[in-house]
């Protein structure tokens, strides 16, 4: 009998302003989709994206931030939230930031 194969996405952690949030990979077709959008908006991401980066996908102090926690956490730190949200995308698609389409230099 073949075994089962438990299939997790990748983790890692992100520190932006002494603030350090757990952050889960994005799922192929969510990067895809986010991909697209960044390429048409000329690499600045939409408050709609930026929320679907960080809401279900990103905890801090072990709590999921969600839709009820983001306006709350971000409330008055919207440069830092823009920072975490670039730092998201550059985890989650090094192949945007580099020449040869992989994240080896």
């Amino acid at each position: 009998m073949a075994k089962a194969t438990l299939m997790v996405l990748p983790q890692t952690e992100i520190t932006v302003d002494e603030t350090t949030y757990t952050v889960n990979a994005m799922t192929a077709t969510a990067a895809l989709e986010a991909q697209m959008e960044l390429m048409e908006s000329g690499g600045v991401p939409s408050i709609k994206l930026i929320k679907k980066l960080v809401c279900g996908n990103v905890s801090v102090d072990n709590k999921d931030i969600n839709d009820k926690s983001f306006d709350i956490i971000f409330a008055r730190r919207t440069g830092h939230l823009y920072s975490l949200a670039n730092e998201i995308i550059k985890w989650n698609m090094p192949d945007l930031f580099t020449e040869s389409g992989t994240d080896e230099e």
